[in-house]
């Protein structure tokens, strides 16, 4: 049920930006793409958004460990399936994984997480904190709350196992940061 989906924000909707839009990722939008979604609803697929697949693996607290282990286990889960089919992912052994965006060349694994840490979010030195943890603001959720995303900038030149370590620590340093913030 679209509505449901949409709810729950597991829908994605149509790029609007110029750079995607003249790039032609957006041709035939809404055809040839697709969601699918476990039944615990805690991982899913992504087909044709703005690259070819995004598989996705979330759930609500902070057990980053349980997260991590279902999408290793869903990205084997689905190379095995497209292998049985005759298909592959394609991945260069100098460049990684190939994929849309250049930024994502590598392992593509992007973590994020939501946190509320107000008095981190309103800290002028945070920009400067989360380049040298090689993370990223990707979205401030509710500026009131201090409720923001960070994201993983690493992704080249290390692996899965190596960028979840990192992200972790640099979170747990955030959440240090934030306690220690008057």
């Amino acid at each position: 049920d679209r509505g449901y989906l949409s709810s729950r924000n597991f829908l994605f909707s149509k790029p609007v930006s110029p750079l995607v839009v003249s790039a032609r990722m957006v041709r035939g939008w809404p055809d040839a793409r697709g969601l699918w979604l476990n039944r615990s609803e805690d991982f899913m697929a992504w087909v044709n958004t703005e690259d070819h697949v995004a598989l996705i693996s979330m759930e609500d607290g902070g057990d980053f460990r349980n997260v991590f282990e279902r999408f290793c286990l869903g990205v084997q889960l689905f190379e095995m399936t497209i292998t049985l089919r005759g298909y592959e992912l394609m991945k260069s052994e100098h460049l990684g994984y190939i994929v849309t965006w250049p930024s994502n060349l590598g392992t593509a694994v992007t973590s994020t997480v939501t946190m509320m840490a107000p008095k981190l979010l309103s800290y002028h030195g945070l920009e400067i904190i989360l380049e040298f943890l090689r993370l990223e603001k990707k979205k401030v959720v509710n500026a009131e709350t201090g409720e923001f995303q960070v994201c993983n900038l690493l992704k080249i030149g290390h692996t899965e196992v190596e960028i979840a370590q990192k992200f972790i620590h640099g979170v747990q340093l955030l959440i240090r940061i934030e306690k220690t913030l008057w």
